[in-house]
């Protein structure tokens, strides 16, 4: 499962996720989370029965693909028998504020006081 999105420089992505397998026999499996083709969560049959929280700050600005990835591999060549999850919540992209638009709020808010300070004398 895959979603392509654009961000700024700074933003931060965080999602939750958990994984979970039973299998019988020679079977394991893989988790991979990647974030334009770079692992950011890579396990290998990790049992997670809670959401495990991650968070990742966007370095540049631009167009990004984050990938969630569940493989299993059956190493005895016969099939297996199991089941292997991957479950994903809470996925989301914070923007941060950028200087410009903090300093023009500075200053607004610096009129603000000036203006009450006049307007009491």
């Amino acid at each position: 499962m895959s979603q392509t999105f654009s961000a700024n420089a700074e933003d931060k992505l965080q999602f939750d996720y958990k994984s979970s397998y039973y299998f019988l026999g020679s079977a394991t499996s893989d988790v991979d989370i990647t974030l334009n083709g770079t692992i950011l969560v890579g396990v290998s049959n990790t049992y997670n029965s809670n959401f495990v929280g991650y968070s990742y700050t966007i370095p540049n600005s631009g167009n990004y693909t984050l990938t969630f990835d569940l493989t299993v591999f059956d190493y005895s060549g016969s099939s297996y028998n199991g089941t292997a999850t991957l479950s994903v919540d809470n996925v989301r992209l914070t923007s941060v504020p950028e200087p410009g638009t903090l300093a023009l709020l500075a200053t607004a808010f610096a009129g603000l006081l000036f203006y009450a300070r006049r307007r009491r004398k």
